[in-house]
């Protein structure tokens, strides 16, 4: 057991040092009349979590200028956001702005980034019937509750998580 335990914490710590692309999809940092948009701050400590864990990767957002540059030729905020999404190698989405709704509800009909997309919802929408539902059976869905939420244990457990299984995907 010894020799299982020993290799797997190698394969982890390989991982970490993955040089991958991790794009944060979620609430801006101001809402329009300049308040602080709720969530956001969560956006951020999720940040830099992956960002702390993995310090080979780049961790960014959509609004960040690191991928701004390299889209100024492109049309539509859709557009840029689908060449964002198809050279990153996940996709989290913490869909608590309009703007995140609208990222998830689109961009999970593209096959291709649907595969790298996984969304942190509260525990009550996860199991919705409806139009929602059908969306995102279409993604990876992570669950949370509001104490995981409020303890920070989306940002310190759940993304972790997330980003390791893309380093896996990526690394085979």
């Amino acid at each position: 057991m010894a020799l299982i335990s020993r290799r797997a914490e190698e394969v982890k710590e390989e991982l970490f040092k993955e040089s991958i692309i991790i794009l944060i999809w979620g609430p801006g940092k101001t809402l329009p009349d300049g308040k602080a948009y709720p969530g956001f701050e969560k956006r951020l400590k999720i940040k830099e979590a992956l960002k702390e864990k993995f310090p080979h990767a780049n961790v960014v957002f959509s609004e960040d200028k690191e991928l701004i540059e390299h889209t100024p030729e492109l049309e539509t905020q859709l557009d840029k956001e689908l060449f964002q999404a198809k050279m990153s190698d996940i996709v989290i989405i913490l869909p608590l702005s309009r703007g995140s709704q609208l990222e998830l509800d689109h961009f999970a009909f593209y096959p291709e980034i649907a595969r790298k997309i996984r969304v942190l919802l509260p525990q009550e929408y996860c199991d919705n019937p409806g139009l929602s539902g059908d969306i995102l059976r279409l993604v990876a869905v992570e669950p949370y509750s509001v104490s995981e939420f409020d303890e920070c244990h989306v940002a310190t457990v759940k993304c972790i998580k997330m980003a390791l299984s893309a380093a896996i995907r990526h690394k085979i």
